[in-house]
């Protein structure tokens, strides 16, 4: 469906909401697309409740805090800059999560590191995860399906330890180190960071007017790579950008990031119907109620 600010979001269709369980399949089973704001209802009631129903420690499980890490990415894409920032706070102010000493040290680990809030477990038994087998190289047990390109690695101020993650592969090609082989195979798939949070609060305070607040949080980020601090009168929106999608790129965050900022997406608008996957063929046969996406 469409993003959040492409268009009206009562009007525009999301997926169908199926909130009881499926006993037996009849014509009441063909369900039309809710719109895009029923949705977002949905996913922010179901947040919430987790919220308030998850434990603070929960092993290698949710946690009430994953929960609000969630919360904070859908409130952003409504622009609700204040419900975002109350989210990240909460994790933030928590004290539970904590920054690897090293960048390099957030990734490849078999187990949940000081930062991850949550991450999807991958054992010796899964075997390799898929995010490896795309971006890691020969070189580091992957196929190398992601290049980087030289114009990304550019972007790095001169003493960023990031850039120490990329390395080239058996074919001089640039690759993210961030998913590689490790010794057990079995590398954890980050999907929530602390990182994120102190990036989100950066945005949040700096669209509410607090420049100061705003400097604290990205400093922090860019302490860890060695990066020299930012202050309050030269931080805009464009640069606290930036340092998000430099710290976050390759987790999954460029598309959505680029969309809510009404960013173009290679040589297309934010809200070009191309960038709206079609329903498959396969559900619009089983379920007559189904409306196709424009163009398709």
């Amino acid at each position: 469906g469409k993003t959040w600010i492409d268009g009206a979001p009562a009007a525009n269709a999301g997926v169908p909401l199926v909130l009881t369980p499926t006993r037996s399949i009849d014509a009441a089973s063909e369900i039309p697309r809710n719109s895009v704001a029923e949705v977002y209802a949905q996913i922010i009631s179901d947040l919430t409740d987790a919220k308030n129903l998850l434990p603070e420690n929960n092993g290698i499980f949710a946690t009430t805090f994953a929960a609000s890490g969630f919360l904070s990415r859908v409130y952003l894409m409504q622009e609700r800059f204040p419900e975002a920032q109350e989210e990240v706070d909460r994790v933030i102010r928590s004290n539970t999560f904590s920054l690897t000493a090293n960048y390099a040290d957030a990734f490849n680990q078999s187990g949940n590191t000081t930062e991850d809030i949550f991450a999807l477990e991958v054992t010796t038994q899964d075997g390799l995860n898929d995010f490896i087998l795309f971006y890691a190289g020969e070189s580091r047990g992957g196929r190398g399906d992601i290049d980087v390109t030289q114009a990304h690695l550019d972007q790095y101020e001169a003493g960023d330890d990031r850039v120490n993650l990329f390395y080239n592969d058996v074919n001089g090609i640039p690759r993210t180190g961030k998913w590689q082989d490790n010794a057990n195979q079995d590398g954890n798939i980050n999907i929530v960071r602390l990182a994120e949070m102190y990036l989100t609060r950066a945005e949040t305070r700096f669209r509410a007017g607090d420049a100061t607040g705003a400097a604290e949080d990205l400093n922090v980020i860019r302490a860890r790579v060695g990066l020299p601090a930012t202050d309050a009168g030269s931080i805009t929106l464009e640069s606290i950008l930036q340092e998000r999608s430099l710290e976050l790129k390759f987790e999954g965050h460029s598309f959505r990031d680029k969309k809510r900022n009404r960013m173009a997406i290679g040589s297309l608008n934010f809200d070009a119907n191309e960038l709206v996957y079609p329903i498959p063929q396969r559900e619009m046969d089983v379920n007559q109620a189904l409306v196709q996406n424009p163009g398709y």
